[in-house]
C-alpha cells in the first residue's frame, strides 16, 4: 500500500507536537530536570490521541525544541510523505527520505515530518513517543487508541 499519491481529503489528520518545558524540581533528590511532553502536556494515561481502523491517518510530528527527538510508533508501520527542517544543518542528519516505511524516525530540530499509516484490525491502546527514554518517561509520550472504525466520528 502507497499513501504518498493519497488526496488530503481522503485522511484523517492530526499534529503531534514536542514539548520541552522548564526545569522543576523532581523527587526524590528535587535536582531540577527538564520536563517534556506532546501537545503542551507530559504523559498522562487519560488523554490519548484516536485512530481508526481501515482508514488512513495522516500525523504531523513538530519539533521546535533545541535538539533532534526519535519518534517511535507501536503496532503499526508509517510512511513518510513529506518533512521539513529550518536549518541546514539537520538535512545532514536525515536517515530516511519521502516514501519510506518505518516505525521509529528522527524529528529534526528544528523541523517536521509529515507521516501516513493505516491501521487494520486491532482495537485497543497502545503509544507514540520520543525513543530517548529519558524524555519518555518524564513524559514525551501520548496514548494512542486504536478504535473500531464503527466506533470512528470521522
Amino acid at each position: 500500500v502507497q499513501f504518498l499519491s493519497l488526496p488530503p481529503s481522503s485522511v484523517h489528520p492530526l499534529t503531534l507536537k514536542y514539548y520541552t518545558g522548564p526545569k522543576i524540581p523532581s523527587p526524590p533528590s528535587h535536582t531540577p530536570s527538564t520536563i517534556y511532553g506532546i501537545n503542551l502536556h507530559p504523559y498522562t494515561p487519560t488523554v490519548s490521541v484516536p485512530t481508526c481502523n481501515s482508514k488512513v491517518s495522516e500525523w504531523t510530528i513538530i519539533n521546535n525544541s533545541t535538539t533532534n527527538h526519535p519518534f517511535h510508533l507501536h503496532r503499526v508501520h508509517f510512511q513518510i510523505v513529506d518533512f521539513s527542517c529550518y536549518s541546514d544543518e539537520c538535512f545532514r542528519n536525515f536517515d530516511y527520505g519521502i516514501g519510506d516505511w518505518r516505525d521509529t524516525i528522527t524529528i529534526p530540530s528544528p523541523g517536521e515530518v509529515k507521516i501516513r499509516f493505516m491501521n487494520e484490525g486491532w482495537v485497543g491502546e497502545s503509544l507514540a513517543h520520543c525513543h530517548i527514554f529519558g524524555h519518555e518517561d518524564r513524559g514525551m509520550a501520548v496514548k494512542v487508541l486504536f478504535k473500531d472504525e464503527k466506533e470512528c466520528p470521522f
